[in-house]
């Protein structure tokens, strides 16, 4: 499976946005190829965005992982999200958001990153060296750093660089706009790959979080320019087909589970022949849900 963690290190530049759209757009051949899960240890947002029950959740997948995780307690424990796009919810409290990542995050990610017909896309929040969410960084990937590329954001980021290769090898910034250093500036500089640029459009990304028409939604630079990030994400971490046998790991050791997992929704459709756009800024993105 590909297991990705998006963060931030700074700020509010849009974490749980960015990973819900890249999950919105991400290309599979099937609609039960992807989730979306939140580990932010600061707490859960997305059940009280979109007037979800806080179970099944995070909770009862972590649970569950304590065993031998498959495909179908993915499911189980997940809801749909307006469009279809499977989400495994986090505890909105942040004590005990924190509680259930720290002390079974490894215990979650560990299987996850096992699996090879499955995408989790993991919104990890705000990362620091004592993150509830490092356990699950460690298994990971990949690391995708949302951030703005001003010089403060830049400079804190590259501060934590080495701390956050010591977690997960492939680590690569997302930004948000091209103001005021470009991506070539900041490769050249730095030496950490930029996975690409997402559009400053305010209004395509609120767009997406409140459920505008596909119509308009299609057009905005925001969603174009997610479309490409995550093309270009589908390309480095290609799935098996969903039925192929898939490795599992549990308190047990290794597994195979062929079970094909059960049909689910199909993501939103403004993403639909949704094309790549180089990431021309227009107005901010702020936080996130």
């Amino acid at each position: 499976m590909t297991l990705l963690c998006v963060a931030s290190v700074k700020g509010s530049p849009g974490v749980t946005l960015t990973t819900l759209a890249l999950a919105a757009a991400w290309p599979t051949e099937h609609d039960d190829q992807k989730v979306l899960i939140e580990a932010d240890a600061d707490g859960g947002t997305l059940a009280v965005h979109y007037q979800l029950g806080r179970d099944p959740g995070l909770i009862g997948l972590t649970a569950a992982a304590g065993h031998q995780l498959d495909i179908a307690d993915v499911w189980n424990h997940s809801q749909e999200l307006p469009g279809g796009l499977p989400v495994v919810v986090a505890p909105d409290q942040p004590d005990k958001a924190a509680n259930i990542i720290s002390t079974a995050g490894c215990t979650l990610a560990r299987p996850l990153a096992q699996r090879n017909d499955l995408v989790a896309l993991v919104d990890c929040g705000r990362l620091s060296s004592r993150s509830a969410a490092n356990d699950i960084v460690r298994h990971a990937d990949a690391l995708i750093v949302v951030l703005r590329p001003t010089a403060p954001n830049i400079q804190i980021a590259a501060h934590r660089l080495a701390a956050q290769r010591r977690l997960c090898e492939n680590v690569t910034w997302l930004l948000v706009g091209d103001r005021p250093y470009s991506p070539a500036e900041i490769q050249g500089v730095h030496q950490v790959p930029v996975l690409g640029v997402i559009a400053d459009d305010l209004i395509g990304a609120r767009g997406l979080e409140h459920g505008t028409s596909d119509k308009k939604l299609r057009r905005s630079a925001f969603i174009r320019s997610i479309a490409n990030v995550a093309d270009t994400l589908a390309d480095r971490f290609p799935l098996a087909p969903p039925g192929s046998a898939a490795v599992v790991v549990g308190d047990e050791g290794p597994a195979v589970d062929d079970r094909p997992p059960p049909p689910s929704a199909a993501p939103p459709s403004a993403f639909t022949g949704a094309s790549a756009d180089d990431g021309t800024t227009d107005t901010p993105v702020e936080g996130g849900p």
